[in-house]
């Protein structure tokens, strides 16, 4: 009952912008306008957007829309694509905020508007419907977070959901470019350079040159998705002796892995770093070993020696995906596969009952002669 009156409070809001906001001047325009309000994972999945920005020189201008606090992911991007930017909890709880935002977009006049986030949302929503765009679209009708209700309501307000059909992200996107390039560009594919280019920055002290080294993302920006610590921390015992290991987390999470790097004279802390110097971290690295996380997704798409242990919460729809060959999913197959993490047992077995022995397998496929 709280998320519907919650939904209910944020669709009349929608209401009285639609009436304040100006018309958009979108007059004679052919411009093109993308959002994707989610994480990390989210935002790589539709960097294609981004590689294949040749697609879009039809349009006399594109831009994309994201989180402020994700905006650093690409920083190295050098495209024609116009990247903006908004302070989510400011667009949240500012009523001020929200208008000047939304005004910008409709005197921008963006007459295309395609909302690419996995999880939509009234938030999410509400912005792709007030862009003041004259064609409105979507990529899913997950009703997770509006329920069937409001979903069935939002939907409304859409063109079209032009990729209903395809369950796998990745897959999406693909479809929507051979729509947005009318299925005459045959050259969809990820390239790489305009967004993670595979160079190590010498700027990062904690990257020497002396060993292979072997970067574990350890933590998933939802803890259901966590593999145990301990079992880490065992794989991290075993690889240390013959490998560097550089441990990728945020500062929130460093004082965990503290624990462990005192242990170990060859762990690293890469505590915090700014999202596009993940890119150079990888680079460097013989092997990667992560979650069902953003960063895991970053390597992927670098085509980086890779080992994910990802769970079945969202099988399929993100991981596996059969165009990331350089890259070993583990998982304990379960018959409540594509449960969107909404667990019915004390633990999260899909994932937990992956062994450390099966990941140090896993790992030794991509390391020289095979072995440690």
């Amino acid at each position: 009952m709280m998320i519907f009156l919650k939904n209910l409070v944020e669709f009349l809001l929608m209401l009285v912008y639609k009436k304040l906001l100006p018309k958009s001047s979108t007059s004679g325009n052919d411009s093109i306008l993308f959002i994707n309000t989610g994480q990390i994972g989210d935002l790589t999945v539709s960097s294609i957007i981004l590689e294949n920005q040749a697609i879009l020189s039809i349009y006399q201008k594109a831009a994309f829309i994201v989180k402020q606090e994700y905006l650093e992911l690409f920083e190295d991007y050098s495209g024609t694509i116009d990247l903006l930017s908004y302070n989510y909890k400011k667009y949240k709880f500012s009523l001020l905020y929200k208008y000047k935002f939304l005004k910008k977009l409709r005197v921008n006049g963006y007459n295309k508007c395609i909302n690419l986030t996995a999880a939509r949302g009234i938030l999410n929503d509400e912005m792709t419907i007030l862009s003041g765009a004259e064609e409105l679209y979507c990529l899913n009708s997950n009703f997770r977070y509006l329920g069937q209700f409001w979903g069935k309501i939002l939907n409304k307000k859409y063109s079209k959901i032009v990729t209903a059909e395809i369950y796998n992200e990745y897959e999406k996107h693909y479809k929507l470019l051979n729509i947005l390039s009318g299925n005459n560009y045959n050259d969809i594919k990820f390239k790489n350079e305009l967004i993670f280019p595979k160079v190590a920055d010498p700027n990062l002290p904690f990257i020497p040159t002396s060993k292979n080294i072997i970067s574990i993302a350890p933590f998933a920006s939802n803890p259901i998705r966590n593999w145990p610590l301990t079992n880490f921390e065992r794989l991290i015992g075993f690889l240390n002796k013959d490998y560097l290991i550089i441990l990728i987390t945020s500062a929130e999470q460093e004082t965990e892995l503290k624990k462990i790097q005192t242990k170990y004279k060859n762990v690293f802390l890469a505590s915090g770093v700014k999202l596009n110097h993940i890119a150079s971290i990888l680079s460097s690295s013989i092997v990667y070993i992560g979650l069902d996380s953003g960063v895991t997704h970053i390597a992927a798409k670098m085509n980086i020696n890779s080992v994910a242990i990802i769970g079945g919460g969202n099988f399929g729809r993100f991981f596996p995906f059969a165009k990331f060959t350089s890259c070993i999913y583990l998982y304990s197959k379960m018959e409540c596969f594509g449960c969107d993490w909404i667990c019915k047992f004390d633990k999260p077995y899909c994932h937990y009952n992956v062994s450390v022995d099966e990941v140090i397998n896993a790992v030794k496929k991509f390391l020289p002669d095979n072995g440690i």
